[in-house]
């Protein structure tokens, strides 16, 4: 795990670093988000904000930087109690794409690999019962669609999948290891820096 967080941290400050010269752009965005894992499936379609960073390396080429928070939850009745279990992730992402520089119409695709800090909270009628956090490692592809409104501003939109693969400890001491990552759909608004 030291040498993922090692190889993310070292992509996202050559990103951060990138020449003041090249062309940039920052956004934000918020959408939908949709888990993947089978013993997520009972979980509800949450939402997600995201804001992200991204720089032209050529003019075919591009690197970035996401940050994403995303929240679902789950609920059920447990005789008469109403059971709700909630996840919560924050994660950092490191991205490549592959998009035209300068086109006024900008299509997108981009996979790179993320780090995820994950919640989960469960409460029986309100009283909390349960409460764990962890991290998480996982790939991510994104494909999506830029609109330059003029030369600084722009919308767009994108969908997402990421892994977020996390390690449980069960009751024996076992270690299972799920995936609490996901489907994104994204609105974004953003900027030419």
């Amino acid at each position: 795990m030291k040498r993922k967080i090692l190889l993310t941290l070292l992509i996202i400050s050559f990103t951060l670093t990138s020449s003041a010269l090249a062309s940039s752009t920052f956004s934000i965005g918020v959408g939908s988000f949709t888990p993947k894992d089978d013993v997520m499936s009972s979980f509800d379609t949450g939402y997600t904000v995201t804001a992200s960073y991204v720089t032209a390396a050529s003019d075919l080429f591009a690197y970035g930087v996401d940050l994403a928070f995303n929240q679902t939850e789950a609920t059920g009745k447990i005789g008469v109690f109403e059971d709700k279990v909630t996840l919560s992730t924050l994660g950092l992402e490191a991205l490549i794409y592959i998009q035209p520089k300068d086109a006024k119409v900008q299509p997108f695709v981009g996979a790179g690999i993320g780090l995820y800090v994950n919640n989960l909270n469960a409460k029986l009628n309100n009283v909390e019962y349960f409460d764990d956090s962890g991290s998480g490692f996982g790939f991510v592809g994104k494909a999506g669609l830029r609109l330059f409104l003029d030369n600084k501003f722009y919308i767009g939109g994108y969908g997402k999948y990421y892994s977020n693969d996390q390690d449980f400890e069960n009751y024996d001491k076992s270690k299972t290891t799920h995936n609490l990552g996901g489907t994104c759909f994204v609105f974004e608004i953003g900027l030419k820096l």
